[in-house]
């Protein structure tokens, strides 16, 4: 992960089963996670605009940056972090 904040205080619970996974792993499980509900969203009409965003942003967070915090012991705050649509 590339971390360029100032300060890196390691205040948050290490899961060392995530140590085996590379950052690229985690952000390749996140886009398998996302092709995969696409298809279920298109029916019901959550598959563009507000609905996807509202639906894969805190899925991102969730999946990604909640993994990234596990695996380097690091809090990774939101106002730390760039918003998956602008990323």
């Amino acid at each position: 992960m590339i971390d360029n904040r100032l300060s890196k205080i390691k205040n948050h619970e290490v899961d060392d089963s995530l140590s085996e996974l590379t950052d690229t792993d985690i952000l390749l499980n996140f886009q398998q996670a996302i092709t995969s509900l696409y298809p279920h969203l298109i029916p019901i009409h959550a598959h563009a605009y507000d609905a996807w965003d509202d639906i894969v942003i805190p899925l991102f967070y969730e999946m990604v940056y909640k993994t990234f915090t596990y695996k380097y012991g690091i809090e990774i705050e939101p106002n730390e972090t760039h918003a998956y649509m602008f990323s």
